[in-house]
């Protein structure tokens, strides 16, 4: 085996783990806004709120 396989699997596998949190992070965000009384935010804590929205940000 190519030394570099184990390698180019471990980024792709990163990368679509990555992919999946930018789309799941973007339909959050997306139906949160659309929904203000959407219960995501308000079951959050203030701290948890900030760490959400911190992530969300990271992710743009």
């Amino acid at each position: 085996t190519h030394p570099g396989n184990a390698q180019e699997l471990a980024v792709i596998f990163f990368l679509k783990i990555w992919a999946i949190c930018c789309i799941l992070f973007t339909y959050k965000e997306l139906h949160v806004f659309k929904e203000p009384k959407s219960t995501f935010f308000k079951d959050l804590s203030p701290k948890k709120k900030e760490k959400y929205y911190n992530i969300s940000k990271m992710f743009r």
